[in-house]
């Protein structure tokens, strides 16, 4: 906690801190040897890297990209509004296309999700998902503790009863 505290600090003290770093890299370049002084290193990178260590450089980016986007727009704003409006309009397909997948796949309506069983086959070989026909007839013609039983399937058509039909995703 008091780590997010003093970050916050340098957050709001951060013109401060980076006069106190100018100079104390000041002061520590002056008491280098003449001679190896230019061998400190660059003072820009590392104020970055202090900086680093403040945190929040992330917000940082954020409004330098906000700001780019800004000078873009400003400069060029035919090109920016197409592009707004060619990812606005491919979000907005992909959230309609979602929606409707969304729909048409959980158009099964349950009184109490939570009370949603499901019931594997459980095999020497290990566990089956897979229910035959028959097994299905029979467990809800025989059924007294469910109040519905609900199968589904990826084959595309079967037999049932001698007449072709497809199965239905929620039978």
């Amino acid at each position: 906690m008091r780590k997010f505290f003093r970050r916050l600090s340098a957050l709001f003290h951060r013109r401060r801190l980076r006069q106190e770093l100018e100079v104390e890299m000041a002061a520590h370049r002056e008491m280098m040897p003449a001679g190896r002084q230019r061998h400190f290193g660059s003072a820009l990178r590392l104020q970055e890297e202090a900086g680093d260590q403040w945190g929040w450089t992330w917000l940082d980016h954020l409004r330098q990209d906000l700001l780019y986007g800004a000078r873009s727009l400003r400069r060029s704003p035919g090109f920016a509004l197409t592009a707004i409006a060619v990812l606005s309009l491919g979000i907005g397909v992909n959230l309609a296309e979602l929606h409707l997948f969304n729909a048409l796949l959980h158009r099964l309506q349950v009184r109490d999700v939570d009370s949603l069983a499901r019931f594997f086959r459980v095999t020497s070989a290990g566990t089956a998902g897979n229910f035959s026909l028959p097994e299905i007839e029979f467990y809800r013609r025989h059924n007294t503790v469910l109040s519905a039983i609900i199968a589904e399937t990826d084959v595309p058509g079967i037999f049932h009863a001698g007449i072709p039909r497809a199965w239905p995703s929620a039978w």
